[in-house]
């Protein structure tokens, strides 16, 4: 560990020296033991740092100062930095030191208020820095704090406003920082600001960047007012500047004015936010959206869950999307519902906009507009204004006043493998691509199945049947409508029965999305929501879900078909 200038006063004894060569011994043995696995999410890599490493225990007793160890309390009484470079229980120090030492941890306890903090690291790979609370007792900061350094591992705090009137407070994480992770904490605000989270710099200009930043298991909630008749843009994360490499995952986000987490890396500057990883969280009632992008590159949101998000002053009521063109995202195995739109693609932003856009594996539902559910500019399972190619396989879309509104009349929609049920707008469509980009778009071994009827508007042509819209637009192979037999909709339960006619009538022709998603992050996502391989069968299944469901013993399977 580093030596500072105090730790070589003469009032620490020998006794105390051995002891500390003792503690930094069992630091260096501790810090690298994993405690569990990575709970693995579709697409989405293990980060780099943060998810196995964790700290010794506490010094036990812990009576005196030892080296490495840091107990600070600026709420307890007596507490003093003075001739007390590390603190204990009975003799706190009053701030965390600056910098921290590499291998050291620091352990919070009470309030900590004011206006600025500043944490800077110096940790290793070896020796990386915690700065932590202890679970159940965990310490609150309402200082507005910004990170410096790398190797760091914040833990067990929480992040909020003394009061009703503070203005200054949240964790920013600026470019220049790498390797810091952020997990088991929680975010809080008020109605005047966000606090939150913040990652890069909006105005940043230079070189460097903020990368392997990992943020796991949070509850980030209640920030800004979501009942504002102004545009707050309080996001619970906001992601700016230069970042890549960045994880956001297990969390929930909850209530902010803003989006559940905003990822914006601004025009001509697209390529300065890539690789961001949001996987299996939960983002509900925001006033904007659960998750969104502006520009960047090579986005994955999957596994998450979003609900809750209807139109106002800010928003059309997306449950998720983007806007302005970025490049590479995909939207996998994600649940998406009671939203006024499930997945929602607005305007590019010329010149240089992004290309590819991924949609698959999704189950949306019970996607209604509240006030016009005929505007196919504001409702849909998937709304589509923007973008250029679009990839839709293998989604379950059910209940629903339109199935995908695909509005742009530029580059094509390759639409494949999808179910569409219970459509409740009797004049509503399930497939509307009223443009002449209908013309490079396919439509194929897809199941639409509705009380009220198919209704596809291609190319400005309104068809009603199959048979009429095979004829006509030369498309449609393997397309059918007949009930999916979902296990349970009313318990919203869309897996397979044995007797649907879903299983093995998918086209294998999806296979190259996989295979570019391998090919462009090494990881393999021919998957299904319950992860089990497609194709499982003989031959894809259609929708979201692979036959049968984890709780049907293959062997049994197996045995009934010989």
């Amino acid at each position: 560990m580093r030596k500072t200038a105090q730790d070589n006063t003469k009032q620490f004894s020998l006794s105390f020296v051995t002891i500390a060569s003792v503690m930094i011994f069992i630091s260096l043995a501790w810090t690298n033991i994993a405690t569990g696995a990575w709970n693995p999410i579709i697409g989405i890599p293990q980060p780099n740092f943060g998810v196995n490493e964790n700290p010794p225990p506490s010094p036990s007793p812990w009576s005196a100062g030892i080296q490495g160890f840091y107990y600070v309390c600026p709420s307890c009484a007596g507490s003093t930095d003075t001739s007390n470079p590390y603190g204990w229980p009975t003799q706190p120090r009053l701030s965390i030191p600056n910098p921290i030492p590499a291998g050291s941890v620091v352990e919070l306890h009470g309030q900590y208020n004011g206006d600025y903090l500043t944490i800077t690291a110096q940790g290793t790979l070896t020796l990386p820095v915690f700065l932590r609370g202890i679970a159940g007792e965990r310490p609150t900061i309402s200082r507005q704090t910004k990170i410096s350094g790398s190797y760091l591992i914040i833990e067990n705090i929480i992040f909020g406003p003394s009061d009703n009137n503070d203005m200054l407070f949240g964790l920013s994480i600026p470019e220049t920082n790498h390797f810091i992770t952020i997990r088991d904490c929680e975010f809080s605000g008020n109605l005047g600001r966000s606090g939150g989270i913040t990652i890069g710099t909006w105005s940043y200009s230079g070189n460097s960047d903020a990368s392997d930043i990992l943020l796991h298991n949070l509850q980030l909630h209640a920030l800004g007012d979501i009942n504002s008749p102004i545009d707050q843009d309080k996001h619970c994360v906001t992601v700016n500047g230069s970042v890549n490499n960045l994880w956001l995952v297990n969390s929930e986000m909850a209530r902010c004015s803003g989006d559940g987490i905003q990822i914006e890396a601004q025009q001509g500057k697209r390529d300065k936010i890539h690789h961001i990883y949001v996987g299996k969280n939960t983002s509900h009632d925001h006033k904007q959206t659960g998750m969104w992008i502006k520009h960047a590159t090579d986005v994955i949101f999957s596994e998450n869950t979003i609900y809750g998000h209807r139109p106002g002053n800010s928003s059309f009521g997306q449950g998720t999307g983007f806007q302005y063109g970025p490049e590479y995202v995909w939207f996998l195995a994600n649940k998406i519902y009671n939203n006024n739109v499930g997945i929602g693609i607005s305007s590019n932003d010329p010149p240089g906009d992004g290309t590819e856009l991924f949609i698959i594996g999704n189950l949306i539902h019970t996607i209604h507009n509240q006030t016009d559910s005929t505007d196919p500019y504001n409702t849909g399972c998937i709304m589509i204004r923007g973008g250029t190619n679009r990839y839709i396989f293998n989604n379950t879309c059910y209940d629903y006043d339109s199935g995908i509104n695909a509005l742009s009349s530029t580059g094509k929609y390759i639409i494949y493998n999808n179910i569409f049920s219970n459509r409740t707008i009797i004049n509503g469509y399930d497939i509307y691509i009223p443009s002449q980009s209908s013309l490079a778009s396919n439509l194929r071994n897809t199941l639409i199945y509705n009380s009220v009827g198919l209704r596809i508007n291609w190319n400005g042509s309104l068809k009603t049947d199959w048979n009429s819209f095979i004829t006509s637009t030369n498309e449609g192979t393997g397309c059918f409508s007949t009930d999916p037999r979902f296990a349970s909709p009313a318990s919203q339960d869309f897996h397979l029965q044995g007797t649907s006619p879903a299983i093995d009538t998918g086209s294998a022709n999806v296979a190259g999305a996989y295979d570019t998603f391998y090919q462009r992050y090494g990881i393999r996502i021919d998957k299904d929501m319950d992860k089990r391989e497609r194709p499982y069968g003989s031959a894809w299944d259609i929708g979201a879900y692979e036959y049968p469901p984890p709780s049907v013993p293959t062997i049994n399977l197996i045995r009934a078909n010989q």
